[in-house]
């Protein structure tokens, strides 16, 4: 898993434009999670506002939810406070400690719309040439298939 990660990192500085980084960091987590849509940005490494940004279906629907959560209230698992962690990969069950009602997103946005049933974010370090998020969920109807876990 280490090894994937690093890759992952790796990719991050390797020069690709926006579409080519989200293109190369998705494949490369789904190797590792199991991951039905995903929300991906590019972002400013000094202010971590967006650059570009782009969303599977069903989020990308909530897009504009989402980003409300992100910078227009408190929750759990802000990229901003991923980037002053130690380790920037979160998950929603760990940040709740289990009880997903305690983050505004999932109350709000993602148990309502049942766009995601879990989210993983994680947030790549930062650099002077920038940085990537990307936050992935189960949907629905995959996240309790046998075998498969976020």
């Amino acid at each position: 898993m280490e090894r994937q990660a690093t890759a992952l990192i790796g990719r991050c500085y390797a020069g690709l434009d926006a579409a080519g980084l989200r293109e190369e960091a998705l494949r490369r987590l789904r190797r590792v999670l199991s991951v039905d849509a995903a929300f991906f940005a590019t972002v400013d490494p000094m202010t971590l506002l967006f650059t570009s940004a782009a969303a599977d279906e069903p989020l990308g629907a909530a897009s504009p939810l989402f980003l409300e959560n992100e910078f227009g209230r408190e929750d759990v698992n802000k990229f901003a406070a991923l980037a002053e962690s130690a380790d920037p990969v979160a998950s929603l069950d760990r940040a709740t400690r289990g009880h997903r009602v305690a983050s505004a997103r999932y109350r709000e946005i993602m148990g309502p719309s049942a766009s995601a049933t879990s989210c993983v974010r994680l947030l790549s370090p930062r650099t002077g040439a920038g940085g990537c998020c990307a936050c992935t969920g189960r949907t629905p109807r995959r996240a309790s298939m046998p075998g498969r876990s976020t």
